[in-house]
């Protein structure tokens, strides 16, 4: 009978493993992109939706909300996962020309196509480079 309960007292329990993180997708940048691409060269609204579009797709990438939703922040998050200082620079114009476009209605001297391009190249380099 001491063996059996010597038995049950030192037999293993079965370990429960660690859940295995799960990496996120990798986001598709032609649906983030697809409604600011349906308004370029023909709505004003372009900016303002190709704006959106960059900060959601870097929220989604940091978490960035409230008072730390600002460019120095995400500058300095992109430098901290290795970002190369000229994506930076690249991004930075980028959401200069959508802010003179929204808060302006200036044209802010980029084709509206430049502009998509432009978005289109910086978020693929950091799709490989965030995820």
């Amino acid at each position: 009978m001491a063996g059996v309960l010597a038995f049950w007292a030192l037999k293993k329990k079965p370990q429960e493993s660690e859940p295995v993180p799960v990496k996120p997708e990798k986001p598709r940048i032609e649906e983030w992109l697809a409604r600011a691409a349906s308004l370029a060269s023909v709505d004003p609204d372009f900016y303002s939706e190709l704006h959106r579009a960059v900060w959601t797709y870097f929220d989604q990438c940091f978490g960035i909300e409230g008072t730390a939703r600002n460019k120095e922040n995400l500058f300095g998050l992109l430098r901290m996962k290795g970002a190369r200082e000229e994506d930076v620079v690249v991004l930075n114009n980028l959401l200069s020309a959508c802010e003179t476009g929204i808060y302006t209605r200036a044209v802010t001297g980029e084709n509206d196509d430049d502009l998509l391009e432009s978005a289109r190249q910086l978020l693929g380099k950091m799709n490989e480079l965030l995820f």
